[in-house]
């Protein structure tokens, strides 16, 4: 191939390149114009917050609760019909930690006594249940299954192990994640299982708006501050 032909293509690919991302650029719509401007939180004691949505597409926010205030700065974009904040440059964010282990205090009952190997789970607060499980376990052939699951309370986890089966080993870890898995050696016998989930927070205060969803409602965007729905409205 002589140099201009080399030349040429490489300018061909360059222009095929610079193409593809003005396309990508254009297919990302900006966000609606006329939800920009300045709001209020109102309906949740003890707690303040102001909201600035820019046009351009970046936020500001500050929120008082008690001696506390927390300020971000970031940018907003339209998901599913909510108002989405990413904080920017992203806080650190509260972790979870699992703990598997053996059930040796659940009550015998006919529904538990029939063979069948059962994963529960225990949470030490309520918003650390919130994100599904995967779960995978080992047979003694060296066969591997795995499932995601919702983590319930209220509902065990019946491991489909076939009756001429022995499960070896059980993992957990959560879904999505791509952490390491949490593992437990099955001993003979060991048929019913917990795992304890725990969220600790010393994720950075500006955590608490990141990810938050608003949903447009009137001149409210109306959000879910856990014990009560706030309505931050247009000043």
């Amino acid at each position: 191939m002589t140099p201009g032909r080399s030349l040429t293509a490489c300018a061909c690919l360059a222009l095929t390149a610079i193409a593809l991302m003005l396309a990508a650029c254009a297919s990302t719509p900006p966000p609606p114009r006329e939800l920009a401007g300045h709001y209020e939180l109102a309906g949740v004691m003890e707690m303040g917050s102001q909201l600035l949505l820019h046009e351009q597409g970046s936020f500001e926010a500050v929120l008082y609760y008690g001696n506390l205030d927390i300020h971000a700065r970031g940018r907003w974009s339209m998901v599913g019909g909510q108002v989405e904040l990413a904080v920017r440059p992203k806080p650190s964010l509260p972790r979870e930690t699992l703990e598997l282990g053996v059930n040796r205090y659940a009550e015998p009952s006919a529904a538990q006594d029939d063979g069948l190997y059962r994963l529960g789970s225990f949470s030490m607060s309520f918003d650390a249940i919130e994100s599904p499980l995967e779960v995978r376990w080992v047979l003694d052939d060296g066969s591997e299954q795995q499932t995601v699951w919702n983590g319930s309370l209220f509902e065990d986890l019946i491991l489909p192990v076939q009756a001429d089966s022995t499960l070896k080993r059980l993992g957990v870890r959560a879904a999505g994640s791509g952490a390491r898995f949490e593992w437990l050696r099955v001993r003979p016998g060991e048929r019913r299982f917990s795992v304890v989930r725990t969220l600790h927070r010393e994720g950075e205060p500006r955590a608490f708006f990141h990810g938050m969803r608003l949903t447009p409602r009137g001149d409210c965007l109306l959000v879910d501050m856990g014990a009560a729905t706030g309505c931050y409205r247009r000043r």
